[in-house]
């Protein structure tokens, strides 16, 4: 995913404004004790929804239209 591209998000089509990695726990497959040494950054987009900023892992959203 690149700046500029469409998405899908909960039902709201949104613009990529920013892409960077983060790290995400994802306490329904990993637990609720917090680790973050064992996990790697992913991917993650910045996107704007209803004119605000929202950053979400690539995972949750789905690609639309590449710009």
């Amino acid at each position: 995913m690149k700046v500029g591209d469409l998405v899908l998000w909960q039902q709201h089509f949104s613009v990529v404004v920013d892409t960077f990695y983060s790290k995400v726990w994802r306490a329904d497959n990993m637990g609720k004790n917090i680790n973050w040494g064992m996990i790697e950054p992913e991917p993650f987009v910045n996107i704007l929804v209803d004119g605000h900023l929202r950053a979400l892992p690539v995972t949750d959203v789905t690609l639309v239209r590449s710009c």
